[in-house]
């Protein structure tokens, strides 16, 4: 298969551009749109889980907060402790058990809590109940840091202590405690929780995104309580290695929700969410470049769709321009020698696309020629002559009009081809040159002339309201009507109108599915010019158009109605410009559409012309 090459380069030169560039385009910005997306998914991804970890630290501190606040009101507390210190064994004992039994049901309700206790004034330990673990010694009492320190502040409601070690428990314990009054308001003792602070780091640990993402805790002086590489209150605002993340730490001691990007050991996005109830703050924090492995991929993709693109794109010119150009080669040879008097010509027609259709149209042209030109070579009367002569004028019209008929839509189906306009436009030529009567006779559709009559604009539109009269009340659209009856009788095609009438309130309807109320209004408008003008406004209660469609709405073919032709408004601006009128369109999304028509009073389509 020999290719001229001439051809195939000037389809190249034109068509790789404009493929690859616009796929270049869309690759970059799709690249960049990808990278917002994939960045803005991550960050809410970290929020959430950010947000729904606060959430169950403070759950657990809140319910913790409670279960304190509920034991310090039981009656069995005070009354144990009254028998206890008079030596009432039996009201002691029984209290005790009761006592038991509830600290029991805490115990076992969360897996947070390994001990609950009541503690006198003096810090003696009066009563406690611990959960059954092998591996869980009795806990010290007036040793713990925490007796101490609650010695110091019995006047406290509620008491959060220290994280600390404990190496009885061999593990990292919290004590929360409040303070138990008489009905004298008398400080008798305090209700103590043990919290389990190795599990709080456990679930903190198992905070993850992507995978170098962790989690990390800390409190109201900016010391981290649970981090997966420093112990509690090991890093502080003094000692963290790097001002970037201690400048994170300063923004999540403020006790906001955020999100931040800062520097250590990498560019890292973070986001953070406080727990009110400890005045702590939870991060969670993600190397940047994990964001970018996604996009990274897609931005490889690209690549690959544009190369392939450009590669096949190649491929199709070359055989495109074997195919499509060389029968039109044929076509305008055979052209020549026609119009050179030869018309011992036929073409082979190889196919039955449009160049298939245009070369059978050429050869019945060269036939009926051929059978002309003998007529009028054997014809030896005038007469005869004329009636030949007409013979040739039918039939050379009717395969000229079949060929540029052809020609035509081709050319319409091929407008992105140069070569090929180049040549077709040499067939036009050449098909003219045959007869001097051959003519274009393709015509874009127009609208109809204007057949005006004096008309009355109320009347108008209260007929044509008559056909929508039982589609409304299906619908549930209310009509409301306010027809200026002082409208002046002026001229319009009633038919025109009419139809323009029928598109605005069926996409009236269509913009009020469920029902609504449609305002019909007219009203005469004097003008300073003296041209009077006649307002014709439709107010739909719908859903209004969106305010990236109301520059489209006119536009021949734009439709977002399934099935929509987008022809109804387009016709309808035509038939009111037609007749000197004006369209304009106001809408706004879930409140409704407005659309506006202005005639003129006096119009004239000669005054218009001239």
């Amino acid at each position: 298969m020999k290719i001229p090459a001439s051809i195939s380069i000037k389809l190249l030169l034109l068509i790789l551009p404009l493929v690859s560039l616009p796929i270049a385009i869309v690759g970059y910005f799709s690249y960049q749109t990808a990278l917002g997306i994939v960045t803005r998914m991550s960050q809410e991804e970290q929020m959430m889980l950010v947000k729904g970890a606060a959430d169950k630290i403070e759950t657990i501190f809140h319910s913790c907060k409670l279960d304190l606040e509920m034991i310090s009101r039981i009656p069995f507390i005070e009354e144990y402790y009254q028998a206890k210190t008079k030596g009432w064994v039996t009201e002691a004992e029984t209290n005790r058990k009761n006592l038991i039994r509830f600290f029991k049901y805490l115990l076992d309700r969360s897996p947070y809590y390994f001990q609950v206790r009541f503690i006198n004034k003096n810090g003696v330990e009066m009563l406690s109940v611990k959960k059954e673990r092998k591996d869980l010694s009795t806990i010290a009492s007036r040793e713990d840091s925490f007796y101490q320190e609650f010695k110091k502040s019995p006047q406290r409601s509620f008491y959060l202590s220290q994280i600390t070690f404990s190496s009885v428990r061999r593990g990292y314990v919290l004590y929360f405690g409040k303070s138990f009054t008489q009905m004298d308001d008398k400080i008798i003792g305090t209700v103590v929780i043990d919290l389990d602070y190795d599990k709080m780091i456990e679930l903190v640990k198992g905070m993850r995104v992507g995978e170098k993402g962790y989690a990390f805790l800390v409190d109201h002086l900016g010391r981290t309580i649970a981090h997966p590489e420093f112990a509690p209150y090991e890093m502080d605002l003094k000692n963290y290695p790097n001002p970037h993340l201690r400048e994170f730490v300063i923004n999540m001691m403020a006790g906001e929700t955020g999100w931040m990007t800062y520097y250590y050991l990498g560019d890292r996005i973070a986001s953070y969410t406080p727990i009110p109830t400890m005045g702590w703050s939870l991060a969670i924090t993600t190397p940047i470049e994990e964001f970018k492995k996604e996009v990274q991929a897609l931005q490889k993709k690209i690549f690959q769709v544009v190369l392939i693109t450009l590669m096949l794109t190649g491929i199709v010119v070359i055989v495109l321009s074997h195919n499509f150009i060389k029968p039109v080669r044929r076509l305008v040879t055979a052209a020549d020698r026609i119009a050179g008097g030869d018309l011992a010509q036929e073409i082979p027609v190889k196919s039955r696309d449009e160049l298939g259709i245009l070369t059978e149209s050429f050869n019945r042209m060269m036939r009926n020629l051929k059978e002309i030109q003998n007529e009028l070579v054997q014809s030896e009367k005038l007469i005869s002559l004329g009636r030949l002569s007409a013979g040739v004028a039918h039939e050379i019209r009717n395969p000229l009009n079949a060929m540029k008929g052809a020609i035509v839509y081709l050319q319409r189906r091929r407008p992105e081809d140069p070569l090929l306009m180049e040549y077709t436009q040499i067939i036009l030529e050449l098909i003219d040159r045959l007869s001097s009567f051959a003519t274009d006779f393709l015509h874009l559709a127009k609208q109809s002339p204007l057949r005006l009559m004096t008309s009355n604009l109320n009347e108008l539109i209260q007929n044509t309201l008559t056909l929508f009269e039982e589609p409304m009340t299906l619908k549930g659209i209310a009509l409301k009507k306010n027809l200026d009856p002082s409208l002046p009788m002026f001229p319009i095609d009633p038919h025109q109108m009419e139809q323009a009438l029928i598109n605005l309130l069926i996409n009236a309807m269509d913009a009020m599915p469920q029902g609504g109320t449609l305002e019909i209004v007219t009203q005469r408008q004097a003008e300073e010019s003296g041209t009077d003008k006649i307002l014709l406004r439709l107010r739909d209660t719908g859903g209004g158009i969106p305010e990236a469609h109301r520059l489209q709405v006119l536009d021949p073919f734009f439709s977002t109605k399934e099935g929509g032709t987008g022809l109804g408004l387009p016709i309808t601006l035509g038939i009111v410009e037609s007749h000197g009128g004006k369209l304009a369109i106001q809408s706004e999304e879930g409140i409704g559409t407005v659309i506006t028509i202005e005639l003129p009073v006096n119009y004239s389509p000669l005054a218009k012309e001239s």
